[in-house]
Formats: C-alpha cells, sequence, structure tokens
C-alpha cells in the first residue's frame, strides 16, 4: 500500500498544495475495499473487485480522480480535518495552561470560565497549502486574541508568556 499512499499524497500536493506526511494518510483494507483516512478522520471508501489492484498504476489513478470528485474542494476538506486533528488533540492542554497563567495574573473567574480556545483557519481565501491558523481565544463578547500558529509541525509551539501578556492587554 506503500505504493498507494505515495501516488495520493503526490496527487494531493500536485492540485492542492498540502504536503500530507506520510503518518497523515493510513490506509486500511477490509473485507470489501480499502478506506482512506487523514490522522483520525475516514475521507474516502473505495470497493475492490481484486485485491492485486493495489500496486497497479491505473486503480491508483482511478482512485484518486474518484477522490477528487468525491470532494468539490479536496483541498478545504483536507483543511477542515487537519483542524479538527489539532484541535481534538491539543485544544484541552492549551486552553488549561492559558487559564492557569491567567488565574496567576488574577483575572476573574467569571471570564476564565467562557473562554473559549479553538484553532480555526485565520485565511479563508487562500487558495493553494495550508492558510494561516490561529489559536483564537474569545468571550464571544467582548475579547477575541488570535495568535498564528504552524499547524504542518508535529508538535504546536506557542509562548504562552507572550500571548498571555497581550490578552492581559486586552482584558
Amino acid at each position: 500500500m506503500k505504493f498507494l499512499k505515495e501516488k495520493i499524497t503526490e496527487a494531493v500536493s500536485e492540485e492542492t498544495g498540502i504536503d500530507l506526511k506520510d503518518k497523515d494518510l493510513n490506509i486500511v483494507k477490509d473485507d470489501s475495499g480499502i478506506i482512506l483516512s487523514l490522522w483520525d478522520s475516514q475521507l474516502f471508501e473505495c470497493e475492490l473487485e481484486e485485491e492485486d489492484v493495489l500496486e497497479d498504476e491505473e486503480f491508483a489513478e482511478e482512485l484518486i480522480n474518484s477522490l477528487f470528485d468525491e470532494y468539490f474542494d479536496l483541498r478545504e476538506k483536507i483543511i477542515e480535518l487537519k483542524l479538527q486533528n489539532v484541535n481534538s488533540k491539543y485544544i484541552s492542554q492549551i486552553s488549561q495552561k492559558f487559564i492557569e497563567k491567567l488565574k496567576e495574573k488574577k483575572v476573574s473567574k467569571g471570564l476564565l470560565e467562557i473562554l473559549d480556545f479553538e484553532f480555526v483557519n485565520a485565511d479563508p481565501d487562500e487558495t493553494w497549502g495550508y492558510p494561516a491558523v490561529c489559536l483564537r481565544i474569545t468571550d464571544f463578547e467582548k475579547l477575541e486574541h488570535n495568535c498564528h500558529v504552524d499547524i504542518t509541525k508535529d508538535t504546536i509551539v506557542i509562548d504562552y508568556e507572550a500571548v498571555t501578556k497581550e490578552l492581559l492587554t486586552k482584558i
């Protein structure tokens, strides 16, 4: 399945500008076909008539065409799944660290209880590759702060001290 994975990631890169890492894409063969998943989310399902087609160039092309036909904008779907993945993977830990930092700075308990943290697309008009992504911190009323992050890295890096200082100027 390495052949198939390479063909898919190559086509995605050429068509969307998004370079998927080998570990991002998972291909699983089941009783009736194969399932493509990005991170922890199912992306596409395909039936197999013959098992030996998994290393076939023609099958790879058909699969790629079907994948792009399934999603009007595959790039948008990949971004959606990536944001979903980083939110589920990191947001709880990140929000806890910020809440602790803000508690140390004597921010009111009421505000701390309603703060919302989420990774969001900061440039929805971007049409190539991953867009700029921000960690949005908001109370949905007066406070909104966006902190740019690089979601292409294996670990999200945030300067908690600097962002906390910026937040305090807005509170």
